[in-house]
């Protein structure tokens, strides 16, 4: 019993060592670098081009990416190269654009306005080449100046720039010269023909038609079926007179004209400010239409912050109802 006793411990080490001696040899170190290796494991399901953290040994700012290739049915190799030169800085954590919260810098992929953050992306992600689109209150000429870019990159069109103050107008005039990008020839003083060229050596044309009018003459003034986008940014004009504001009735019913007006697929982007009173009433006009909207043909969405506020009125911050024609 003694020696069968010490047979079998001496099986069990003779098992245990070439265990080991197989696991060991499943990790190789490379030593064509320092800081590259590469490792023989059983197939836990990585997909080619994965990227892994390492968060213990990285540094801020820089990454591995780990590819495999076939080794067994049951073994895959994995290797991993560190980047001997400066990996770029990942999206999360550029400050490129300067922006500011509350006094203090955010990185360029905050979401910090629905206005510009949200809903500009959903604008150019809809157009087609030739599409017709509407600013229906170009104001300082922000949005009249995406759309603009955001046309020419579509491969052209005609943009409908409109506000009711002939202030606006100028101002998103001068904004458009001085940052579009194009070659911009004035053929009216109500119309534009812009042309940019591309880097493949191809052009585009787009078409800027400005309308100093009410919004609502405008928008009836168009056939069923015959825009693709219609944009308004409610409220009073920064840095105008804030006495002019858009009013309730009257955006409700360049809303109904601008789904008249709206061919399948396009989208109507409606930015509120319920900090001020007519605001108040204007958002709540607007979601209460958007609410008798048959499901079958519109998709309505609406987008509201939960812990931000006007500063001055502690009323909820901006907020974006979009209209979507199914």
């Amino acid at each position: 019993r003694i020696v069968r006793l010490l047979l079998g411990i001496g099986s069990l080490a003779l098992a245990t060592t070439a265990t080991v001696g197989e696991t060991m040899r499943g990790l190789k170190l490379s030593s064509s670098s320092p800081s590259s290796f590469r490792v023989f494991l059983p197939c836990f399901g990585w997909q080619q081009g994965a990227t892994f953290p390492f968060a213990s040994s990285l540094k801020h700012g820089t990454s591995r990416t780990c590819s495999h290739s076939r080794h067994s049915e049951s073994t895959k190799t994995f290797s991993m190269q560190a980047h001997q030169s400066p990996m770029p800085v990942p999206a999360q954590d550029r400050f490129t654009r300067k922006r500011q919260w509350n006094g203090f810098p955010v990185r360029d992929t905050a979401v910090l306005h629905p206005h510009s953050d949200i809903a500009q992306a959903h604008w150019a992600s809809i157009l087609d080449p030739c599409d017709t689109i509407v600013d229906a209150t170009c104001g300082n000429g922000y949005d009249t100046l995406f759309l603009a870019r955001s046309l020419l990159a579509a491969g052209g069109g005609t943009l409908i720039a409109c506000d009711i103050q002939q202030y606006a107008i100028d101002k998103a005039q001068s904004l458009l010269e001085a940052q579009l990008q194009a070659t911009i020839t004035k053929d009216s003083a109500e119309a534009w023909t812009c042309e940019a060229e591309h880097a493949t050596g191809s052009q585009t044309t787009i078409t800027i038609l400005w309308k100093t009018q009410s919004h609502l003459d405008l928008m009836e003034s168009y056939d069923s079926d015959t825009i693709k986008l219609v944009v308004f940014n409610l409220g009073y004009l920064p840095g105008g007179d804030k006495s002019i504001v858009t009013i309730p009735e009257v955006t409700l019913k360049t809303i109904a004209a601008s789904q008249t007006a709206l061919e399948p697929g396009g989208s109507i982007s409606i930015t509120c400010y319920p900090g001020h009173e007519e605001g108040v009433e204007e958002e709540e006009t607007i979601l209460t239409h958007a609410h008798t909207l048959p499901c079958e043909k519109w998709s309505c969405y609406y987008h509201q912050w939960i812990n931000q506020r006007n500063k001055r009125t502690g009323k909820p911050a901006p907020s974006l109802v979009m209209m979507q024609k199914l």
